[in-house]
């Protein structure tokens, strides 16, 4: 059957075949174990109410994933990737350490201070925008642009982790 708005998904590891959305579709959460995957390629998805976990692989190649309010927070401790289309995220990002959040196209947004990044987050095309809020690469995190767009109002760079800018644009309108 297909999604609610009051589901809650989970996408297991182990399937043969994994979901393609390619259809506007709301649900309450959204969680891809490890193994898991789902592709979004047309249309909106919508996340209204709680928020996405991903332990496994979440693409998105054409549409929209919008987690809505500031509550619906992002948490990744697998893989990303932003190739067209967007993911709009209503509250915050945290790429935990060994996750990979990779834009290589479209567009993603998020509206809530507190993001943090122990994990990669690469920009080599597409837009990446804290939309005038704060990240924090924290301890063993990595945030590497090599094209693109990459905006937030403070970027905080603890201790051991890294920053490299090559090129793209880069713009923060408070302190770096």
């Amino acid at each position: 059957t297909l999604p609610v708005n009051t589901d809650d998904i989970i996408i297991p590891s182990g399937c043969v075949n994994y979901p393609v959305v390619t259809t506007n579709r709301t649900m309450n959460s959204l969680t891809i174990n490890f193994g898991g995957s789902i592709t979004f390629t047309a249309n909106t998805a919508t996340v209204d109410g709680g928020e996405v976990n991903n332990a496994g692989t979440i693409l998105i190649n054409g549409g929209t994933l919008d987690i809505k309010n500031t509550t619906g927070n992002l948490t990744n401790t697998g893989l990303i990737t932003t190739s067209n289309g967007q993911l709009k995220v209503g509250g915050i990002v945290t790429n935990n350490a060994s996750a990979n959040f990779n834009t290589s196209g479209g567009i993603v947004t998020v509206s809530t201070n507190g993001s943090t990044n122990s994990g990669t987050i690469s920009v080599s095309s597409g837009t990446l925008n804290f939309n005038g809020r704060n990240i924090t690469n924290l301890t063993g995190g990595t945030i590497d642009q090599t094209g693109g767009i990459l905006e937030s109002s403070n970027l905080i760079v603890n201790a051991s982790s890294n920053v490299n800018f090559s090129t793209g644009t880069s713009t923060f309108n408070g302190t770096f």
